[in-house]
C-alpha cells in the first residue's frame, strides 16, 4: 500500500500522542498552564490548586505547620489570614467570667485581701470568710482545754491587745456560759491576779465573750494562770472567735498557748491578722 508523505506524518503524530502522558491544563492568573508539581507526601493530598495556579506544598489544607503551644487566630479587627497569637492576644479574645458565663477571671489588682466573688468581681469578704480580720466589737474564747485536760477551765487574767506588745484592751462587759459561784468572768480583766474566773464543767467547754463597746483589733492574747494549786486548770488550747453583733461568731483559729507550770504564770502569743 502506498501512502503519501502527509499521511505518514499524521500517523507518526498520532502514535507520539498515544505514547506521551496526558497533560492537564488549569486556570492560572493569566491564561492557561500545566498543572504544577507537588509530591503527595506530608499530607499534601489535602492541598489544592487555587486560582493562582500553584499548590500550597508542604502544608495540610493550606495551614502552615505550627510551633508547639501555638494558637492561630485573627485579632486584626476585620477579615484576615490567621496568624499566631500571643498569650495576651489570646486572653483578650476570651469572654470575661460573669455570674452567667464561664470565661477568664478579671485582673485582681494584687494584694491578699480581696477574693473573686460569684458575680465576677474582686472584693474583700465579710469577717470570717477570708481576707483581713479587721476590728470587731466582740471577741470570744471557746473549746478551752486546760493543762489538766479533764478539769473545768479557770484563769487569773486574760487580755487582748490591738498590736503585738501593745496595751491590754479592757472590755466594758463580758458573759460566760458557765461560771463557778463567786468567780465571775470580770475577774480576768480587773488587774488583780488574786482574783480569778472559774467554771463548773469542761465538757462542754464554757464559751466566754468580751464586749469592748466598739470594734477593736486583736493581734495578741495574754493569759495568766490562776493563783493557788488549781493553776493546771488554766486553758492551754482554745479557739478565738469574733463578732460584730454578739450573735454570729466567726472563728479566727485554734491556738495552743502552752502548758502552765505554776500559779500566776503569764503567757502571750500573737494572733493572725488575716484568715
Amino acid at each position: 500500500m502506498v501512502f503519501g508523505m502527509k499521511t505518514i506524518l499524521l500517523i507518526l503524530a498520532g502514535a507520539l500522542a498515544l505514547a506521551a502522558p496526558a497533560r492537564a491544563q488549569v486556570a492560572g492568573p493569566v491564561g492557561h498552564g500545566e498543572l504544577p508539581s507537588c509530591p503527595d507526601v506530608g499530607g499534601n493530598h489535602l492541598n489544592y490548586a487555587p486560582a493562582t495556579g500553584t499548590f500550597s506544598c508542604g502544608t495540610t489544607g493550606g495551614v502552615p505547620a505550627l510551633a508547639d503551644g501555638t494558637v492561630l487566630g485573627n485579632v486584626s479587627g476585620g477579615a484576615a489570614v490567621a496568624s499566631a497569637l500571643t498569650p495576651a492576644q489570646l486572653t483578650a479574645l476570651v469572654q470575661p467570667f460573669t455570674a452567667g458565663l464561664p470565661g477568664a477571671a478579671p485582673a485582681s489588682g494584687g494584694g491578699t485581701a480581696n477574693f473573686l466573688r460569684a458575680d465576677g468581681t474582686w472584693a474583700a469578704p465579710p469577717g470570717g470568710s477570708g481576707g483581713v480580720v479587721g476590728a470587731h466589737r466582740y471577741w470570744a474564747l471557746g473549746n478551752m482545754i486546760s493543762t489538766a485536760r479533764t478539769q473545768p477551765p479557770t484563769m487569773g487574767e486574760c487580755y487582748l491587745a490591738a498590736t503585738v506588745g501593745g496595751a491590754n484592751l479592757i472590755p466594758v462587759a463580758s458573759t460566760s456560759t458557765d461560771t463557778y459561784g463567786g468567780q465571775p468572768l470580770s475577774n480576768v480583766y480587773d488587774g488583780d491576779t488574786g482574783t480569778n474566773w472559774g467554771s463548773n464543767n469542761y465538757a462542754p467547754s464554757p464559751f466566754i465573750v468580751f464586749d469592748y463597746g466598739v470594734p477593736v483589733g486583736a493581734a495578741q492574747i495574754t493569759i495568766t494562770s490562776r493563783s493557788g494549786s488549781w493553776y493546771s486548770q488554766t486553758p492551754q488550747i482554745f479557739d478565738v472567735l469574733f463578732s460584730d453583733d454578739g450573735v454570729a461568731f466567726h472563728k479566727l483559729g485554734t491556738f495552743n498557748i502552752g502548758a502552765f507550770a505554776s500559779a500566776l504564770q503569764t503567757k502571750t502569743i500573737p494572733l493572725p491578722t488575716a484568715l
